[in-house]
């Protein structure tokens, strides 16, 4: 049996909170009835975006204006169970957006995360429980941009199986978020969207542009898979960083310097502290906002997500030594080995004795199979 009780939800009431939407400067579409939370296509106007192409039932109009009092009337005076009520995010509502936390676990989570480190932010918010559960954490700010997932992560499907999932993202321009007071029909659980604080949609509240980057920050510290391009890097430096098996000055730099004390020799901030001991860091030159997340997953990296870093690189993870080498020696990593190891980065010296008896480990290897192969010759 299902874990719900059926909830009738009157026309007048959804119509009533439209208007009111609408009257509050947030754009709103009707949700269709039949639990896949789209868009009710048969009741939005034609439109095509294309010069001469045919035109089509689309939502797109409402992303640049508000719907008309006609328009609400019709969408919501029929049909036995009224259409469901969706809010378009973007510039059109005034700098809307929401974070979608779409995981149950991670609900209180980010919560926390968000009391401790902005908690009149927090305050702020417009808080929704989704039906799945999840949570929708709505403000409005004067920078805002397309909607971007902030955070992916391995969740098990029905028969167990791992399978990539987005856990939380954005909902800014050109996209819609279903809310209250759609009815049950609207999303496939058969539970409605509840507020999780008095403060509602009405009066939502607009944040900074250096407390939304905040609230991105802690989103993506959720993040359980590393970008594409630090895949296949992170457990493996992960371990010569921690081991320091490597005997070069980069691999000795890369196992005795600290982070935050060359972070801060060129200029970078640190911002804030997130989940899973990954800490933001924000580029010289920046006064708000995040530029880069270090130590996810213990890799020990730097991972630069911001465009103005030069000459950083965006979308790109660095060493200590690949950092180092990038802002002292313009990337040549031969000169920057070279400095690090004028600089005491080598490793000790050994008895003359040790060298030639190849004792030494790693280095003295190459003495000892040269030595093994010519005896080997010597013996035919």
């Amino acid at each position: 049996m299902p874990d719900y009780t059926p909830i009738y939800v009157p026309h007048s009431v959804v119509l009533a909170w439209a208007r009111a939407f609408v009257a509050a400067g947030i754009s709103v579409i009707p949700i269709s009835k039949d639990g896949e939370k789209a868009p009710a296509g048969h009741l939005l106007p034609m439109h095509t975006s294309i010069p001469g192409a045919d035109p089509h039932r689309s939502w797109s109009p409402f992303q640049t204006r508000l719907p008309t009092t006609d328009e609400l009337e019709c969408w919501y005076c029929r049909g036995a169970i009224p259409y469901g009520l969706g809010v378009v995010c973007g510039t059109v509502s005034g700098g809307l957006e929401a974070i979608d936390v779409d995981v149950p676990d991670l609900i209180q989570p980010w919560l926390d995360q968000v009391s401790q480190a902005a908690p009149d932010v927090l305050d702020r918010l417009v808080l929704v429980q989704t039906p799945r559960p999840g949570l929708h954490a709505f403000f409005r700010c004067p920078v805002i941009e397309g909607s971007t997932i902030l955070a992916h992560g391995m969740v098990p499907d029905g028969n167990g199986i791992p399978q990539i999932k987005t856990l939380v993202e954005t909902r800014g321009e050109r996209s819609y978020v279903t809310t209250f007071p759609s009815p049950p029909e609207c999303h496939k659980s058969m539970r409605m969207y509840q507020y999780m604080t008095p403060r509602t949609l009405l009066d939502v509240a607009t944040i900074s542009e250096s407390e939304r980057e905040v609230l991105h920050a802690i989103s993506r510290s959720f993040n359980q898979i590393p970008a594409a391009e630090n895949k296949n890097r992170l457990e493996s430096d992960s371990k010569t960083t921690a081991l320091a098996t490597g005997m070069r000055p980069g691999d000795l730099f890369n196992a005795r310097a600290d982070w935050p004390e060359l972070l801060e020799r060129h200029g970078w901030s640190f911002v804030i502290e997130g989940g899973g001991g990954v800490s933001f860091w924000r580029r010289p030159g920046k006064s708000s906002g995040t530029s880069a997340s270090l130590d996810y997953a213990g890799c020990e990296r730097l991972f630069v997500f911001s465009s103005s870093a030069a000459p950083l690189e965006q979308n790109k993870s660095y060493s200590r030594f690949e950092f180092f080498a990038a802002m002292e020696h313009h990337g040549d990593f031969a000169a920057a080995a070279a400095a690090l190891s004028a600089a005491g980065y080598r490793p000790p010296e050994l008895p003359y004795g040790a060298r030639s008896r190849g004792v030494a480990t790693g280095a003295g290897r190459p003495y000892r199979d040269r030595g093994a192969a010519y005896r080997a010759t010597r013996r035919h």
